[in-house]
């Protein structure tokens, strides 16, 4: 069953008719007579018989709501430093989406090449991500922001994740609330930003694999870690 962006879609809604640019999706997937999945986004997911109605106009019947589907514990959220490989930093962030990452920070570090991103294509990356993996929330993308800025937040995690090649095996965490994942960029973070994660009280670092990773796989293989154990 095919999955599609619909934000304005709420409990309310019972039918809807879509023409235009909006259809092409529907169009691209030969769609027609054949149950299809809606996500708003925000929670909130729907089944729907989708009916082609013109040669660009659909009917939807919503047939059933789901509330959070695809959406598990705990709170994950990812801090990767920003790359200078745009593709590899947005390939970092679809990964993350589909494995059930909440919220995106890209991290401006002392070794990050650059300091900016765009965020419709993250935005865009990011809807995509939640569409294939059938979720119901979009991740919060932020805006870039530096390692201090960040970590002033700290207090709303209850445990904070670094990727350190010194670090312990991954284990159980006892914890079941909110995640943060560093992961720095080429280069890693440097040793002034590396006190600076040290100082922060809610601190685990884990060893992800005898190998050294890049950055983008330190990250999705840190999510697995979290997943898993959390």
């Amino acid at each position: 069953m095919e999955c599609f962006y619909f934000p304005d879609i709420n409990r309310q809604s019972a039918m809807l008719t879509i023409s235009g640019d909006d259809t092409k999706h529907l169009k691209a997937n030969h769609i027609d007579k054949e149950n299809v999945m809606l996500t708003n986004g925000s929670g909130l997911s729907a089944v729907a018989l989708a009916e082609r109605t013109g040669k660009n106009e659909f009917t939807l019947h919503i047939t059933e709501y789901l509330s959070d589907y695809g959406e598990e514990k705990p709170y994950i959220a990812l801090a990767l430093g920003i790359l200078g490989s745009r593709d590899r930093f947005e390939f970092a962030l679809e990964k993350a989406v589909e494995l059930g990452v909440n919220e995106f920070f890209p991290l401006i570090t002392a070794h990050t090449e650059r300091n900016t991103t765009n965020h419709s294509r993250l935005l865009a990356k990011a809807i995509a991500a939640m569409i294939q993996s059938k979720r119901s929330r979009l991740p919060v993308i932020n805006s870039p922001l530096n390692l201090e800025s960040l970590l002033s937040q700290s207090s709303d995690f209850g445990r904070i994740i670094l990727a350190d090649p010194e670090g312990e095996t991954p284990c159980k965490t006892g914890h079941n609330g909110k995640y943060l994942i560093l992961t720095g960029p080429e280069g890693g973070f440097s040793n002034e930003e590396l006190m600076q994660i040290n100082s922060t009280s809610n601190l685990m670092k884990w060893r992800l694999g005898g190998t050294r990773l890049r950055a983008e796989t330190a990250a999705i293989v840190a999510i697995g870690f979290v997943s898993n154990f959390a």
